[in-house]
């Protein structure tokens, strides 16, 4: 599958998810509570949270496009309750059929 090598000042790490999609979010700037890295994914069934890493000035962060088969272990893992997500879509279409919005 393809993943991601994220490298963060020399510590390595490989993030993938199969048959579903994988993020990595970096921010900078003016909030610097804001300042990070974030690596989260999902599959159909589950999500995945590698956690947030803290960065500042004149850290390393080198991501590489990989073909993988091992992935580092999420820090969490959660079950998607997709009856609750089903339901969520089905009570929002209705809204939006009966305002005329599509």
């Amino acid at each position: 599958m393809l993943g991601f090598e994220v490298n963060i000042n020399g510590n390595k790490m490989i993030v993938a998810s199969e048959n579903g999609v994988t993020s990595i979010c970096l921010n900078y700037g003016f909030n610097s509570e804001m300042d990070g890295i974030n690596i989260c994914g999902s599959s159909e069934s589950y999500s995945f949270d590698w956690g947030g890493k803290t960065v500042q000035n004149s850290d390393k962060v080198i991501v590489r496009l990989i073909e993988t088969d091992q992935v580092s272990i999420p820090e969490k893992i959660k079950k998607k309750e997709t009856r609750k997500i089903l339901e969520e879509y089905y009570r929002l279409k209705k809204e939006l059929q009966e305002k005329g919005m599509i």
